[in-house]
């Protein structure tokens, strides 16, 4: 009997939950090959799956309708200087790296294939449809492809317009200095010009 493959899913809501499935079975398999820690491959795989809940998540919410619209940020209001700034709450420390392709880095092949499948996905027009659909999925899928090294695809952000030129101040017009007055007269401001074309001062004319 052939061996034939089993039937993958056509919904790219499946697609994605079945290959952030393959992506965490990648990372638990290598994890000795590659020497990297049992605590970090549990960060991972944590990290892996709230990004396969989140994206089901928000699927459910567009099909039954119930997503609400992204919120728009607003320009916070500049705060007056007399106010003391207030403290940031520190952030706790995570067990993830930072940077590009840090997952690339840390698995190599492994994760290489399912990052490749994860671009075709990202093109494929149902998921391009899916995107637009529901803006929100690009803040998971930006941060994941970044660490893959692969183009979000439909998930990009817009490019963001170019800052306003401030217009440059005119300056205003110097004013030229006086020609200072020669103590013995105009004659010989005259005289210290250099001579006209044709004259000859010290050397004989070649004929």
């Amino acid at each position: 009997m052939p061996w034939e493959l089993p039937p993958q899913p056509t919904d790219p809501a499946e697609r994605f939950a079945s290959l952030i499935t393959a992506m965490r079975k990648a990372a638990a398999d290598s994890h000795v090959a590659r020497g990297v820690s049992g605590p970090l491959i549990l960060a991972i795989w944590n990290y892996l799956g709230g990004i396969m809940n989140g994206f089901a998540a928000i699927v459910a919410k567009v099909r039954a309708g119930t997503l609400p619209a992204p919120r728009v940020r607003k320009p916070r209001a500049p705060r007056p200087p007399a106010e003391p700034p207030v403290p940031k709450k520190p952030r706790k420390p995570s067990l993830l790296p930072r940077g590009k392709i840090w997952l690339v880095r840390l698995f190599g092949w492994h994760i290489g294939g399912h990052a490749c499948q994860l671009e075709t996905l990202l093109k494929d027009p149902d998921m391009a449809a899916l995107i637009a659909a529901a803006p929100q999925l690009g803040r998971l899928i930006r941060p994941l492809c970044r660490a893959l090294g692969r183009d979000p695809g439909a998930a990009s952000l817009p490019p963001r317009p170019p800052k306003p030129k401030k217009p440059r101040k005119p300056r205003p017009p110097r004013p030229k200095a006086p020609r200072p007055e020669h103590p013995w007269g105009p004659y010989h401001w005259e005289c210290a010009k250099p001579p006209a074309s044709g004259l000859v001062i010290g050397k004989k004319r070649k004929r």
